[in-house]
């Protein structure tokens, strides 16, 4: 008898352990989750002006645009590195561009952001600044901490960076050496 009630006592046991540690059921999602975000309006961009840091050198960046009777001025300047500028005026809407791109991914709801994460030893950081037609502005920064939609932008900035760089860009030493030549 008391071998049966030992062997009973170890299925039941046997059991608990299988019940308790069989994966959980998943939850069946509800009616009353958030809907997909929709992207927002283009937003009208006058000047764009975005700083990229990083803990490599070829990662450091500055880019401005600025809305001009003229066309769109580029300032687009390589940090730490070789030190190119590209300073020029270009015809293409580069500001109705990111003014969609800006609007699809809500940059808007990033005004104000300014977050770091301290346990954060080295990584990357950004600053933007956009001013829109009306006169406001979105000023968003962050330290190893991003907004929502963050590496979407910066995929879209980085190839327009770099492609002024490669095609308007000046090296320090080259720059130094035409105003050289137009003061002699």
């Amino acid at each position: 008898m008391k071998v049966n009630i030992i062997l009973l006592l170890l299925v039941a046991g046997l059991a608990l352990l299988l019940f308790a540690c069989s994966p959980a059921k998943k939850p069946e999602p509800s009616s009353s989750q958030e809907p997909p975000e929709t992207a927002g309006e283009p937003l009208d961009i006058t000047v764009f002006s975005f700083s990229h840091s990083a803990s490599y050198t070829e990662g450091c960046y500055f880019l401005e645009i600025k809305r001009e009777e003229s066309g769109n001025h580029i300032y687009a300047e390589e940090l730490f590195s070789r030190n190119r500028i590209a300073d020029t005026v270009i015809e293409e809407d580069v500001l109705a561009q990111l003014g969609e791109v800006a609007g699809k991914y809500h940059v808007d709801r990033w005004n104000g952001f300014h977050e770091t994460d301290p346990l954060v030893q080295d990584g990357s950081g950004f600053s933007l600044e956009i001013t829109l037609a009306d006169g406001s502005t979105i000023s968003a920064r962050g330290n190893n901490s991003f907004p929502k939609h963050y590496s979407k932008i910066e995929d879209i900035v980085w190839p327009l960076y770099q492609d002024w760089i490669e095609h308007y860009g000046v090296d320090e030493w080259e720059r130094e050496a035409q105003e050289g030549a137009d003061e002699a």
